[in-house]
């Protein structure tokens, strides 16, 4: 919790200020007890409870990134639009996360494999599980352009006991 704001911050020399926004109020008191234990100036970040469909002032930014929390958005398009209006206009937007196989790309038992995936939907509340293609529109359609992609599910490592066990 904090971790990839704590990481930049280390990291980066010269002025830099990071917020971090979650719905989990429980995530920002665990995210700021964690960098005030780090050796990170308290006055180079904030972490506030909010929601990315509808973000508050952040002033604008260089880049703006979520890690494994797209999947969880209501309406994917009110995110795009949130991130665009708070970037600067040179600013990045990263977006790490989970996405759907084309439907082209899928198994020949593509029924069974929707089912999972509807089971998957509502157990995680993972509405904005969308596909790459499907994400790049909605981008696009607030003012993004694709400037990288890569697909990491070849850098997994399932074989721990517990990823056998899951």
């Amino acid at each position: 919790v904090g971790g990839a704001v704590k990481y930049l911050l280390r990291r980066h020399e010269g002025p830099i200020r990071a917020s971090g926004v979650t719905l989990s109020g429980t995530q920002v008191r665990l995210a700021r007890q964690s960098l005030r234990q780090s050796e990170v100036s308290p006055d180079k970040y904030a972490f506030r409870k909010a929601d990315f469909h509808d973000l508050p002032d952040l002033g604008p930014v260089d880049i703006a990134f979520a890690i494994e929390s797209f999947v969880l958005a209501r309406q994917t398009k009110t995110v795009f639009s949130e991130v665009a209006q708070s970037l600067r206009p040179s600013g990045r937007f990263v977006l790490i996360d989970d996405f759907l196989v084309p439907p082209s790309q899928r198994p020949a038992r593509a029924s069974s494999v929707e089912s999972w995936v509807d089971t998957f939907r509502k157990g995680w509340q993972a509405r904005g599980l969308c596909t790459v293609q499907e994400a790049r529109e909605e981008a696009q359609a607030s003012g993004f352009r694709l400037v990288d992609q890569a697909d990491l599910t070849p850098a997994l490592d399932l074989s721990r006991p517990r990823d056998r066990l899951i």
